[in-house]
């Protein structure tokens, strides 16, 4: 659908895909969700209240984000960065209980990291620090994951896991706790196959959201990336689905 403004909404067990044209707004739109900039206009509710009402730490409880920028943290094993996704849960000392140990564990093993967690981070591949990225902010027991390119720098087939990967954690939660998980991508092949709704943009354009069929048919992928759009994402099945990698 059209939207003249933003009205977006993003449910638990939803795996949605931003995606757009450089310059579009993606990341200025994932980092206003996080709280980590003041909407231009409007409000952001989280749980059903403006964002702007939550701590910093109440927050860290209910939203993750992942980013594209390297950490420098090359020193640190696996476990251990994984292990800092805890912080809004320890309190000041920041020490880790059975608990946060238990939750660090499942984390890496729900992004099948677990053989990598006492390897240092300088060690790790891209696709294996990305995979210990992603369990840095399963650690946190978010409500909501967000991720900015989490594919960037990766080879097709880790592309692919990684995007199998967050569609599971959407269907299946977080430690028990139901997830939503926005992405922003340029992998649009892999976006149409693997996203419930995908929300795109285009500069000084309306953001347009609906199932990957629903965007195809509406032409609106078309209008935004050209002609290249089937040479980039192939045909569909006879159900209209764009098939799995």
């Amino acid at each position: 659908m059209l939207n003249a403004d933003l009205n977006l909404e993003l449910q638990s067990g939803e795996l949605i895909c931003l995606v757009g044209p450089n310059g579009a707004g993606k990341s200025t739109l994932l980092r206003t969700l996080a709280g980590m900039q003041a909407p231009l206009s409007g409000e952001v509710l989280l749980e059903g209240l403006p964002l702007r009402s939550f701590s910093s730490i109440e927050r860290a409880r209910r939203i993750a984000v992942v980013l594209t920028a390297p950490v420098d943290v090359d020193y640190m094993t696996a476990w251990e960065i994984a292990a800092m996704g805890r912080y809004p849960h320890t309190g000041v000392s920041g020490r880790l209980g059975e608990h946060d140990d238990d939750v660090v564990d499942w984390a890496l093993h729900a992004t099948g990291a677990e053989t990598l967690a006492e390897r240092p981070l300088r060690s790790l591949s891209d696709g294996e620090r990305q995979k210990v990225m992603i369990a840095r902010g399963l650690a946190q027991e978010p409500a909501v994951l967000l991720l900015d390119e989490p594919t960037a720098f990766l080879d097709l087939t880790h592309r692919a896991e990684t995007m199998r990967l967050l569609r599971t954690l959407a269907q299946n939660g977080v430690f028990g706790r139901a997830l939503g998980v926005l992405l922003s991508t340029h992998e649009l092949d892999l976006g149409l196959r693997m996203a419930d709704q995908m929300w795109l943009m285009r500069a000084g354009k309306p953001l347009q959201t609906g199932s990957p069929a629903e965007l195809r048919e509406s032409g609106a992928f078309r209008a935004a990336f050209g002609a290249a759009f089937d040479e980039m994402v192939g045909p569909v099945d006879k159900s209209g689905r764009f098939p799995s990698p």
